[in-house]
């Protein structure tokens, strides 16, 4: 599965990352992604 499943549960891994981290998990997903 995505790392985001590592931090959060597969069921709150979807709606909270929206609300709560919406513009700083994006931002954070996109250059790890990247580089790693």
């Amino acid at each position: 599965m995505p790392p985001q499943t590592d931090l959060l549960p597969p069921s709150s891994s979807a709606p909270p990352p929206v609300k709560h981290d919406g513009d700083s998990a994006v931002p954070r997903i996109v250059p790890v992604r990247r580089t790693g």
